[in-house]
């Protein structure tokens, strides 16, 4: 039954759009992706029941997963030679966790998604771009998963345990940059400016020393934030800012 699913393919798309795309923004770092081998499958599938796969039918799940990276890898390749030299940071979204926890074990996740992990930083690297591993939830425990795959930068940082910034300064500092943290649910849509401005000046403070850090909200700046809190992020972040590296 699997080999008769029509899985995506690269064919279905227009690179060549593409150059136009880069050429708007000449002076800017450009970052693409699109959902992650995990996502893609819960498009098609419940969540609930692909868990039941990787318990019951592992063999099926690893297929379903790599035929997703292996259209990825392929699809990424054209876009890179597409506009060579121009994309700065690969960022696939995947959500592995919830917000008190791991979906699953570590265990899991490196007997499912660390190899493909690895052939899609191995790839960004490969064109001299970035990779950024979106992950929403608790996913702390999978961090050194991802410095150990390679992975540049995980976004983004929530507060949710397990991501607490001084605990992130303190076992990770230089080993991964970290995107985001300014609190989507809390502080930025229902703070006062000052308080949002003392929030960002924490994380700069705490993660931003000498790099390692990129400032942003949580998530994306939601409709219910106040125009004063976002402006009051970026007048905390006048003097400091976060940098990329790969060290």
């Amino acid at each position: 039954m699997k080999e008769r699913y029509t899985f995506p393919d690269p064919d279905w798309f227009d690179y060549d759009s593409l150059k136009e795309q880069c050429a708007r923004y000449p002076d800017k770092a450009l970052i693409m992706g699109h959902e992650g081998p995990f996502q893609m499958v819960t498009f098609l599938i419940e969540m609930d029941q692909f868990f039941m796969l990787m318990v019951d039918a592992p063999e099926t799940a690893k297929y379903i997963l790599d035929k997703m990276v292996e259209f990825e890898l392929e699809y990424y390749r054209r876009c890179f030679e597409a506009v060579p030299g121009r994309i700065d940071i690969l960022r696939p979204h995947d959500d592995y966790g919830t917000q008190i926890s791991l979906l699953f074990s570590v265990d899991m996740w490196r007997e499912f998604f660390k190899e493909n992990t690895e052939k899609l930083v191995r790839l960004a690297h490969s064109h001299g771009a970035f990779y950024q591993q979106h992950s929403c939830g608790a996913v702390g425990p999978l961090i050194p998963e991802f410095i150990a795959c390679g992975v540049d930068v995980l976004e983004p940082v929530q507060k949710v345990q397990s991501l607490e910034v001084e605990t992130l300064r303190e076992k990770f500092d230089g080993k991964i940059t970290f995107h985001g943290g300014i609190d989507t649910q809390g502080v930025l849509p229902y703070g006062t400016p000052e308080e949002v401005e003392r929030e960002t000046r924490l994380f700069i403070d705490t993660l931003g020393k000498g790099g390692g850090y990129i400032l942003m909200a949580s998530q994306a700046f939601e409709g219910d934030v106040p125009i004063a809190n976002i402006e009051a992020v970026y007048s905390a972040d006048r003097h400091v800012g976060g940098r990329l590296s790969t060290e």
